[in-house]
């Protein structure tokens, strides 16, 4: 099981950390001795039926994988045009990829 990020750490990752851009996320990280994970959607993202599936997703992908994630606090920002994928029937496993590769820059 995982960790996740307290308010203060997700401010302190928000203000002047390294970033990865993938095609649906900004991921946000810091060297740590743990993991810990914290996911964020906006209200531009979409409705909350979207900002809420979009962060289970993540959730799921984190708990299955988390083992071969490096061990640092990770912030990870769901993008604009995740809701124009969930809308246009991309499922679990196209994020799935796109996270991992981005992951695995970090």
């Amino acid at each position: 099981m995982y960790s996740k990020l307290s308010s203060e750490e997700i401010t302190k990752l928000q203000n002047g950390t390294k970033k990865i851009y993938s095609r649906y996320f900004v991921i946000l990280y810091e060297e740590s001795s743990t993991s810990k994970f914290a996911f964020i959607a906006s209200k531009k993202v979409g409705n909350a039926v979207i900002r809420n599936q979009s962060k289970r997703y993540l959730r799921e992908i984190i708990r299955l994988n988390h083992l071969t994630i490096s061990k640092k606090y990770i912030l990870v920002i769901c993008k604009k045009n995740i809701n124009e994928a969930l809308h246009s029937g991309r499922n679990y496993f196209d994020f799935e990829k796109d996270l991992l590769l981005a992951l695995k820059k970090v």
